[in-house]
Order: C-alpha cells, then sequence, then structure tokens
C-alpha cells in the first residue's frame, strides 16, 4: 500500500509539472512578437504518435494490434522519407541552370560585371508600382566567374529619389542554397529576392531598385565603370487611400491608434528641421495624459534629434480625447549639429508620467513593441 501511494504521489507530480511545462509553453507562445510557429510542438512530437498509434489500434479488432502497428511503422517510414526527399531536398537544392534560350527572353539583358566575381546578365521586376505593405519580386540572371573562399551577399534595395532607403534584402545568393564559396564557373543561375516595402513608407515617391554585391566581412564589389550597385528600372509608390496622409493602424495599447503620419522633407542638413506631422485617434476614453515622442534615430538607437511631449506641445492632452476624435499633432525635429551623413528612421511613440511606453498591439492582442518606425530620412553632408 506504501509502494502503491509512493507511486500515486510521483505520477501526480510528473502530471503536475507536465502541465506546468504545456501552460509555460503555450503562455510564450501566446505573447512572443513572432507568433504561433509549428517549432514549438516538435518536443511533444513522439508523444503524438504514441497518441495516435494508440488511437488506431483501439479502432481495430485486437487480433489485429500487430498489424496496425505494423502499418503505423511503415506509414510513418514513408512519411520521413517523403519530406526528406519530396519536400526537404527540393526546398534546398541549388538554382537551376539557365540555358541560352531562357536567358534571350529576360525582359531587361545587361553585361555587367562585379570584379572577378560575378556578372549580372539581365533581369526581371514583379510591377512598376506598389502600395506601402506591398511587394517587390525581383528575379536576378547571374553569372558565376569564379568560387570564392569568403561568402558574398547580394543585395537589393529600393531607395527614394530623394534619397532615403525605403526597402531592402540582403541575402546569400540562392537564399544560401548556392552561396559564392561553391560557384562552377560559367554556372548562370536565376535568383529571386522578395523585397517587402514597409506598411509606413512614405507615399506617394518615386524610386527605383538596385542590386549587388559585398563581402560578408568587407566592402561592395565595384563595377567595371567603378560603380558599386547596378540602378535598375524605377519604381512608384502610390498611396494608399485613407482620410489622412500615409495611413496607419498602429494600435498603441488599445488606447490610442497612429492613424497616419506626413513630413515636409526627408531629407536634411545637420541643424535643419524636419516637420513632422501626426494623425492619432482615440480608441478609448483615458485619465492619463500621454507624451508622444518623435526621434531621429542612428545606429545602436543613438537619439540625433528629438521632439517629446504632450499633443501639439500641450494644447491637445490625451485625457480630454474622446472616442474617434482624430488629433493633427505637429512636431518639430532638429537634426543635432554634429549628425554624421547617412540615413535615419523616425521612431514614435506614447509614454505616461513614469516614462512607461504604451505597448503596440497586433489585432489578436500580441506585444509587438513599444514605438513604430516611420519613413527613414538622410542627412547629408553641409
Amino acid at each position: 500500500r506504501g509502494k502503491c501511494g509512493s507511486s500515486g504521489a510521483q505520477l501526480g507530480l510528473l502530471a503536475v509539472i507536465c502541465l506546468t511545462f504545456t501552460a509555460v509553453v503555450f503562455y510564450y507562445i501566446l505573447i512572443q512578437p513572432a507568433g504561433a510557429m509549428g517549432r514549438f510542438l516538435f518536443p511533444a512530437l513522439p508523444a503524438f504518435a504514441c497518441i495516435v498509434a494508440l488511437g488506431l489500434a483501439r479502432l481495430a479488432p485486437q487480433r489485429w494490434n500487430g498489424l496496425v502497428g505494423a502499418a503505423m511503422a511503415v506509414g510513418m517510414a514513408a512519411l520521413a522519407c517523403y519530406a526528406l526527399f519530396g519536400v526537404l531536398r527540393p526546398a534546398f537544392a541549388r538554382p537551376a541552370q539557365v540555358d541560352a534560350r531562357e536567358l534571350a527572353n529576360a525582359p531587361h539583358q545587361l553585361d555587367v560585371q562585379f570584379g572577378d566575381v560575378a556578372r549580372l546578365v539581365g533581369y526581371e521586376v514583379s510591377t512598376a508600382s506598389v502600395k506601402p505593405g506591398g511587394e517587390l519580386v525581383v528575379r536576378v540572371y547571374w553569372q558565376a566567374l569564379r568560387r570564392t573562399e569568403q561568402q558574398h551577399v547580394v543585395f537589393a534595395h529600393l531607395l527614394s529619389d530623394a534619397g532615403p532607403m525605403i526597402a531592402q534584402r540582403d541575402t546569400y545568393p540562392g537564399l544560401g542554397r548556392y552561396p559564392t564559396t561553391v560557384w562552377e564557373p560559367g554556372f548562370t543561375f536565376v535568383d529571386t529576392y522578395r523585397v517587402h516595402v514597409p506598411e509606413t513608407a512614405y507615399a506617394p515617391d518615386i524610386g527605383y531598385l538596385q542590386v549587388g554585391l559585398y563581402r560578408e566581412d568587407g566592402p561592395r564589389l565595384m563595377t567595371d565603370d567603378g560603380e558599386d550597385a547596378v540602378r535598375l528600372q524605377p519604381v512608384e509608390i502610390t498611396p494608399l487611400s485613407g482620410a489622412v496622409p500615409n495611413p496607419l493602424e498602429v494600435n498603441f495599447g488599445d488606447r490610442i491608434l497612429l492613424a497616419g503620419y506626413s513630413l515636409d522633407r526627408r531629407n536634411a542638413h545637420p541643424g535643419e528641421t524636419i516637420s513632422l506631422t501626426l494623425y492619432w485617434r482615440a480608441l478609448a476614453p483615458m485619465d492619463v495624459n500621454y507624451s508622444v515622442f518623435a526621434h531621429i534615430l542612428g545606429a545602436e538607437d543613438q537619439v540625433w534629434g528629438q521632439d517629446d511631449g504632450w499633443p501639439n506641445h500641450g494644447d491637445a492632452p490625451t485625457s480630454v480625447w474622446q472616442t474617434g476624435d482624430l488629433t493633427e499633432d505637429h512636431r518639430q525635429l532638429v537634426v543635432g549639429l554634429t549628425t554624421p551623413p547617412g540615413f535615419y528612421d523616425i521612431e514614435v511613440g506614447l509614454y505616461d508620467a513614469e516614462g512607461n511606453r504604451l505597448p503596440i498591439l497586433a489585432d489578436d492582442g500580441r506585444w509587438l513593441d513599444n514605438r513604430v518606425l516611420l519613413s527613414r530620412i538622410q542627412v547629408v553632408s553641409p
């Protein structure tokens, strides 16, 4: 009787540990920014397999248990082989070689050599216009010239004619399936890059695509004419429809919505001022006066200019907002005199009197961040 009681207590403790672990993992899935992912279930797969096997065995007469077990083992082995050879192997296979006929059908043909590593022989872009939140599919035809000892990275950048970078994709050739360290001289292939345009991208705007190569630990490769990138076709960024410029739906703590923004300029010299207008919509009545922060943000989150304070510098405190109210908030961002030339983000958010920032929430209530990055700006030399 003592042994039975001890075994029962041990089983109970084991059950509590398992349930606690499951609850912790489930809670983490709910709150982590990337959302629920199937890999979180990997530790439970053996248990799932046992439960499935037991359930199927109960459906058949007991005398068939051996046959059911054998059938399940064969089925699982077949599924594993299919996953390996039918899914994983094709997904990680190197790009197919392009023949002369396919290359001749490329919409845009080029002959640009990057150092002694690669030659750009053609390209294709999915569309000539895109909206914020949209995607550009860029297909680039590369010809390998030699195998390298160090990894090289391909970049596909969407830049504004006004200067700032709008979107970018930096990756290894073949998305890592055909790195330059295994290139075969003369091998021609098509590489596809999906360039996602942020929802906060400024519109309307005219930009252009450029592509190139750089060493993983070094500078960009130069072309024969001394350039470090090849400029492809222009791309128009068309605005989304809405009541305010650059419409957004950034939910700050189910209290305030950033509905849009506008800028009077996107490049400036040190010491000059950039006017930023924010459009806030009240989602619920508030008894707290939140402050707005608007920062010119550089590398390692260094602030090079800012304008913090109540909306409209105290003329429109959040405690008097009513649900549905739209408030136009004007900010003046002075670029610091010592700001080095380069690209900078504009970050925006809200915080209370204790400095606690309002979190940005996803549609399902998950915490995403406590700031939003708007359009990039460019600081140019005086």
